[in-house]
């Protein structure tokens, strides 16, 4: 009688265990083949992020295994308040390796990070603010905000071109690559960059070997 019912709980572990692998299946045959899917992004960020702001976001296509590796192609962050328009953020490609069990945990496990084709243009208003695309903060639910878990164990960004115009002084970077990490926990960061390189137009002037670390704080 024992085995028997040892054997009738096997058995149900066993099938909703493949239930589990099956729904999973079904969902990423879905999503890969979905043209639907980009839009849903670039509409849910422009949503819970940048609504009532200047700023757009948009994907063109998203592509991968959506298991361990997800890619997203031709990000663009668009800056438009009816008297300067730009864009602020394009990346033609962006890999992402990630750790699908952690996400059950609200954790966000990255193994690599690779983003190719970058292109940044930062510049200020009228009123001489900096313009950066700082989300909108979500309304207090109560119970506090949840700080979450983020490690990027390696990341790589190659063909990197920054252009920055503080008034009189401009900044213009290109053929930038940067390579290093990231940790991100209870409100506190640290970016660790082991390798840069790149090139001032300006001053024709080329940067080798660079290696920093940067801690920051998000807001509560």
């Amino acid at each position: 009688m024992v085995k028997k019912l040892r054997k009738i709980k096997f058995h149900r572990r066993l099938s909703l265990l493949l239930a589990i692998v099956l729904s999973l299946v079904i969902i990423i045959a879905i999503l890969k083949r979905s043209a639907f899917l980009p839009y849903q992004i670039s509409k849910f960020v422009n949503e819970h992020y940048f609504k009532d702001s200047p700023f757009k976001f948009s994907c063109s296509r998203v592509s991968g295994d959506f298991v361990n590796l997800i890619k997203f192609h031709k990000l663009a962050l668009e800056y438009d308040d009816g008297r300067d328009a730009y864009t602020v953020f394009w990346v033609d490609e962006v890999d992402v390796n990630y750790r699908l069990s952690q996400l059950i945990g609200m954790k966000l496990f990255i193994d690599d990070l690779v983003l190719k084709d970058v292109r940044i243009r930062l510049e200020h208003d009228e009123t001489g603010r900096l313009v950066l695309p700082i989300p909108a903060s979500s309304p207090d639910k109560g119970g506090g905000s949840v700080s979450p878990h983020i490690e990027v164990d390696r990341f790589n960004i190659d063909g990197l071109m920054v252009f920055f115009s503080g008034g009189k002084r401009n900044l213009r970077l290109r053929d930038v690559s940067l390579s290093g990490s990231l940790r991100y926990l209870n409100n506190a960061g640290t970016l660790e960059i082991d390798n840069g390189a790149g090139y001032l137009i300006d001053t024709e002037t080329s940067i080798h070997s660079l290696r920093t670390q940067v801690d920051f704080e998000g807001q509560d």
